[in-house]
């Protein structure tokens, strides 16, 4: 018997995902705030009757109001880009769990924290969570996949000592699997010293993929779950290179808003200096 696989490295990345997902928040509200003052100052403007000080107004609601609305919503892909950076880590610590020897049986095995691990997952990416800042932070459809696969791999696992309220991502129990087609699952979490007809930790499961005849379908199972957490990666890659492109066009924006703004305060420069010279004339 090996020694079980700790997740404490899932633990630690869960905990960095759920504050990123705070400093999203706080990034949203961050543009929120950068948006209204801008428009407040915008409103200003009309009410300046001399068109040298209009100008300078407009020049300063550029500089400053306008450059902080593009530093705040670089802020917020920023902050979603390091969410989904989390997500896919999560995602890698639980399929590093899944590749272990372990062959520890009952709630202190890799089987089980997997179950535990995959239950805070799909308890976040869940369309029925309350908190909807994680849907914002990827995108929805993005959220589905992700909980639709990890799903799929919480799925081919029964736990009957999970929580109350993770019982709703048990499969369906079938006491006896069958012994030959398809199964519904592969794996069954038994008490501590018990026994299965399912492969009750991952260490079975490579072990088994050797087996003649494949009895219990380990390498159905490996590849499930492969797959599951391969499109999962695939999907948080794409999204960070969206998040990527956005924060280069607003970055290359700014530069040119920059650049606008040098030349327009240079212009305004000439204009009060030509003025000055033709007043002293």
């Amino acid at each position: 018997m090996t020694t079980p696989v700790v997740n404490e490295q899932f633990d630690t990345d869960f905990k960095t995902l759920n504050n990123d997902l705070a400093a999203y928040d706080k990034a949203v509200q961050a543009r929120t705030d950068a948006r209204n003052a801008y428009m407040s100052e915008l409103g200003k403007i009309d009410s300046i009757e001399d068109p040298m000080k209009q100008m300078l107004a407009l020049m300063v609601l550029l500089c400053v109001y306008a450059m902080a609305m593009y530093e705040s919503d670089i802020g917020v892909y920023g902050t979603s880009l390091a969410v989904q950076g989390d997500i896919t880590q999560c995602g890698n610590d639980l399929e590093n769990i899944t590749n272990s020897d372990d062959t520890t049986v009952g709630s202190s095995g890799s089987l089980a924290e997997v179950c535990e691990g995959l239950d805070e997952m799909l308890d976040l990416l869940s369309p029925e969570n309350p908190d909807p800042t994680i849907r914002h932070a990827i995108d929805p459809t993005a959220c589905d996949m992700l909980y639709n696969n990890l799903l799929t791999i919480r799925q081919d696992i029964y736990y009957a000592g999970d929580s109350e309220a993770h019982q709703k991502y048990n499969p369906t129990q079938v006491q006896t699997p069958p012994d030959s087609g398809p199964r519904t699952y592969h794996f069954e979490v038994v008490n501590d010293g018990g026994s299965s007809k399912y492969m009750t930790s991952y260490g079975e499961m490579q072990d088994d993929m050797s087996t003649q005849g494949d009895p219990k379908q380990a390498n159905e199972a490996a590849k499930l779950k492969t797959d599951a957490f391969s499109t999962n990666t695939s999907t948080t890659q794409s999204t960070q290179a969206a998040s990527q492109e956005l924060i280069s066009q607003l970055s290359t924006q700014m530069k040119s808003l920059q650049g606008f703004v040098t030349s327009g305060f240079k212009s305004m420069l000439e204009i009060e200096r030509s003025a000055t010279q033709n007043m002293s004339k």
